[in-house]
């Protein structure tokens, strides 16, 4: 596989680092990193690339490419600082901020680990979200029961309630509507 083929939605985390350490090009790791900033934004994965970088900085011995190891770096910490201030001017939160807020908030509000978003929609009063929890553990996985939530945030981010769904086995294949 080319190394500009490696596409971070159709990775778990731990696959994604793997792909990354045989990368010793900066430019398709920023690569990279814009696509899971644009696609998944999750923070492991994000976490995983930088590590990559730093080793390739300490590993470049020419000026070179270490200055090209920098200035990605630097476009990548451009790249969060901006993420940071992504509210718009009316107050309201952007899809991003809504999903690194239910990512960071609704696995101990509902007391369950998140097994991923599914749904992130805008309305008149905020934001509606799906996400998927798991209620319990099973072996093998396809057995574990999941939880599909509906979480309620306000234009600021702010979640104002959640309500189950539906309970399902993950290996179910009856469709969900």
């Amino acid at each position: 596989m080319a190394e500009s083929d490696v596409d971070p939605s159709t990775r778990t985390i731990d696959e994604l680092t793997d792909e990354i350490e045989s990368i010793d090009d900066p430019e398709t790791l920023e690569e990279i990193y814009e696509a899971e900033t644009e696609s998944q934004d999750r923070k492991g994965a994000k976490e995983a690339i930088e590590v990559r970088f730093e080793e390739l900085e300490n590993s470049t011995d020419s000026d070179e490419d270490d200055d090209s190891l920098k200035e990605t770096r630097e476009a990548i910490e451009r790249s969060l600082e901006g993420m940071e201030e992504s509210e718009t001017n009316d107050g309201s939160s952007s899809i991003v901020e809504i999903q690194k807020q239910i990512h960071e908030h609704t696995p101990e509000l509902i007391n369950r680990p998140l097994d991923g978003i599914t749904e992130v929609e805008q309305t008149d009063d905020g934001w509606k979200a799906v996400g998927e929890f798991v209620e319990r553990r099973a072996i093998p996985d396809t057995q574990d029961i999941l939880g599909r939530y509906e979480i309620l945030l306000d234009t600021s981010g702010q979640i104002h309630g959640y309500r189950c769904l539906k309970r399902y086995r993950r290996g179910d294949t009856t469709s969900m509507e």
